[in-house]
């Protein structure tokens, strides 16, 4: 599955859909690393296999963050 939530993160009704699901991974992109770190609370099945971080706009604060999340 691949997420790509607002800065917020990921609502609680959807982790709970993803959960359910179980999928085999997770390809979670953010552009809050902060809410990215809340929500891995709530998918503690899985683990960060790969991360990475992309400026994608240099004139802003802010960065994008690719997870992938695999199933133990």
């Amino acid at each position: 599955i691949v997420i790509d939530p607002p800065r917020s993160g990921v609502g609680r009704k959807t982790i709970a859909r993803i959960r359910n699901a179980a999928p085999e991974r997770i390809i979670y992109m953010s552009c809050n690393p902060k809410t990215q770190v809340e929500d891995f609370q709530h998918f503690t099945q899985y683990r960060i296999t790969a991360l990475r971080g992309f400026d994608m706009f240099p004139q802003t604060p802010h960065i994008e963050v690719i997870a992938v999340l695999d199933r133990v």
